[in-house]
C-alpha cells in the first residue's frame, strides 16, 4: 500500500457536516473542534482499511467498537452500509458524532455506550455482518483484550469480515488514559513469528488465532512510512 492519503470522500464529509453544525447552537463547539481538528497519518491509513477491505456493498449491518467515530458517520451518511452501531464504553461525544449524519440519513446510525468484553449482553450472536475495532485492543486490561476478539467474532455473522486495528512496536508505552487499565499494550508482528499479531510479552500465543477461526483471518501490510512533516493542524478526536 502507497502512502496516499485518506479518503476525500471521508475528508469532504467531515469540512461539509462540521460547517453545517455551527447553525446548531448545542453543536457549535464540537463543529468547531472538528473543523479545527485532524486526521493524524495512522488515522489516515485505518480510514482507508475500513473503506477498502470491509468491502461495503449498501447491505452490511455493521458494528463499531471504541474506534475513531469519524468513519462510522460517514458510512451512514452516504449509504454504504444498511445500518451502523458505534459502541463505546465511555466516550459522552457519540451522539455528537451521530449529529455529523444528515437527518435524512440518521436513521443508519445508533450510539451505545458497552463494554467491548460484554457484547453478549447487548448484541445476539450473528447480529453484524462486519465488526471494527481500530486501535482501541491495546487499552483492554490485563487478558480481556483476547475476551473482547472472542465477542467480536461471536457478534461477526458466518461470511462477515472483520478489522482490527493495534499498535506495531516491541515495547510497552503508559497508558495515557489510566482509567482503562493502566497500562497501553502494544504488538509486535516480527517477521520471525508465524502469527498475525502476537502480544509483546507473550510467551507463544498469537492474539488473534487463539481468539478466532483461522480461516476467517487476512493478514494486512503497511508499509507507508509516516511523513517528516506534520500531517495535521491539531487533532479533535475523529
Amino acid at each position: 500500500m502507497t502512502a496516499t492519503p485518506v479518503s476525500s470522500g471521508i475528508l469532504g464529509f467531515n469540512i461539509c457536516r462540521s460547517f453545517g453544525l455551527l447553525r446548531e447552537a448545542d453543536l457549535r463547539r464540537f463543529g468547531v473542534r472538528r473543523l479545527l481538528g485532524g486526521i493524524n497519518f495512522v488515522q489516515s491509513l485505518e480510514f482507508r482499511l475500513v473503506l477498502e477491505h470491509l468491502a461495503f456493498t449498501g447491505m452490511e449491518r455493521v458494528l463499531d467498537v471504541a474506534s475513531p467515530k469519524l468513519p462510522a458517520a460517514y458510512l451512514a451518511a452516504s449509504g454504504k452500509v444498511a445500518s451502523i452501531v458505534m459502541t463505546d464504553l465511555s466516550d459522552p461525544r457519540l451522539e455528537d458524532f451521530r449529529a455529523l449524519v444528515p437527518p435524512g440519513s440518521r436513521h443508519r446510525v445508533s450510539c451505545q455506550n458497552v463494554d467491548a468484553t460484554a457484547l453478549d449482553q447487548a448484541f445476539a450472536a450473528g447480529s453484524f455482518d462486519r465488526v471494527s475495532c481500530l486501535t482501541s485492543l491495546q487499552h483492554f486490561p490485563d487478558d480481556t483484550d483476547m475476551l473482547g476478539l472472542q465477542q467480536f467474532a461471536r457478534v461477526l455473522a458466518p461470511g462477515g469480515r472483520l478489522l482490527v486495528t493495534v499498535p506495531y512496536d516491541p515495547r510497552w508505552q503508559e497508558e495515557p488514559y489510566p482509567e482503562l487499565g493502566g497500562t497501553r499494550k502494544c504488538y509486535d508482528g516480527g517477521a520471525q513469528q508465524s502469527s498475525v499479531y502476537a502480544r509483546a510479552d507473550a510467551a507463544s500465543q498469537d492474539l488473534l488465532r487463539a481468539a478466532l477461526v483461522p480461516d476467517r483471518l487476512v493478514r494486512v501490510e503497511l508499509s507507508e512510512t509516516r511523513p517528516a512533516g506534520p500531517y495535521q493542524l491539531g487533532d479533535a478526536g475523529a
